[in-house]
């Protein structure tokens, strides 16, 4: 079975709160369930055995970072739920839903060196209930640059899974966020900041840190990109560098309990990118600036601080 079809216990009704509710309060939240129900409208429909898609209840995700923070928009709306009798019904489809795509994700977009082997040995063309390759993935369309660039320690969650296709592409944003929302498991959680520092030449270089890598390069960025040119090699969302990134690379090493990684990291930070004029992308291959709007890295060097001083009893100062 593709593991779409999981159900859960409602969780026990909470008693009311004792104090009166914000005016319109209920009427709020019920809309935020609303937009959940409808969002896992199909996440418990039939599929028939064989070879699955991506299924309904993960029909729209591309693991940019959309699946991640989906994930995290759905726990927020189940505790924005009042307690009571009407919310119910939306509270179990937002448990069910919840259920569906962490499994969904970790179960399928989940790569490391023993899945790669596993997927060099996948048969084709299975079609059963108890079908090993349910995405129908030809060992032939694994990327050639992945068995030089996986680490033996270490994993991630790739980019994008469809019938016959895998986009094995590193994503920092969805992966940071996975650990951040909890969507990767404790183990994998470790495994990412393990791949992050086996790879720190790749993803971090002179300026932290890559939106994503590999970068699109030649037929690839012509025929996905239409030749655009605010997104050639390494540049803005190709594998450009986003110093804003540093926010949600702190929080995921502090919750991991593995601060080092982000203070590595700043610390390179610091040194150009006052220098550079607060750059919103770098394009390292040139060493020099993509973009000159200033609204995404200082917003995203002070989060970056916040979130050091939050959990830390040393106090860390700004960056000048």
């Amino acid at each position: 079975m593709s593991g779409l079809l999981v159900a859960v216990k409602p969780p026990p009704q909470r008693r009311a709160r004792e104090r009166p509710p914000h005016p319109g309060a209920t009427n709020r939240h019920r809309r935020c369930g609303r937009w959940a129900l409808h969002s896992t409208s199909g996440a418990t429909s039939g599929r028939r055995g064989g070879q699955v898609g991506e299924g309904e209840a993960n029909r729209a995700i591309v693991w940019g970072g959309g699946g991640a923070l989906f994930y995290s928009a759905l726990l927020c709306a189940r505790e924005m739920l009042a307690p009571e009798d009407g919310s119910a019904d939306l509270s179990r489809a937002l448990n069910n839903r919840l259920v569906a795509l962490s499994f969904h994700i970790r179960e399928y977009y989940w790569i490391d060196m023993r899945k790669l082997n596993e997927i060099y040995r996948y048969k084709t063309e299975e079609y059963s209930f108890d079908a090993v390759n349910k995405f129908n993935i030809y060992p032939d369309q694994i990327s050639p640059w992945l068995a030089e660039w996986m680490p033996n320690k270490g994993g991630y969650l790739i980019g994008n899974l469809q019938p016959a296709h895998m986009d094995f592409r590193f994503f920092s944003l969805g992966n940071l966020w996975s650990v951040v929302s909890s969507l990767a498991t404790v183990d994998q959680s470790h495994a990412i900041l393990d791949l992050i520092e086996a790879k720190w030449s790749d993803l971090v270089a002179d300026m932290p840190f890559k939106i994503c890598y590999p970068a699109l390069e030649g037929k690839e960025w012509q025929i996905i990109t239409g030749c655009d040119p605010k997104n050639t090699p390494w540049s803005y969302h190709n594998g450009g560098a986003w110093p804003t990134l540093l926010w949600q690379l702190t929080v995921a090493c502090i919750k991991m309990n593995r601060p080092e990684i982000a203070e590595r990291a700043v610390k390179i930070a610091e040194k150009r990118i006052s220098k550079d004029k607060w750059p919103n992308t770098m394009t390292l291959k040139e060493q020099g600036s993509s973009g000159s709007r200033l609204d995404y890295t200082k917003p995203g060097l002070l989060l970056d601080t916040l979130s050091q001083n939050f959990y830390s009893t040393t106090p860390v100062q700004p960056t000048s």
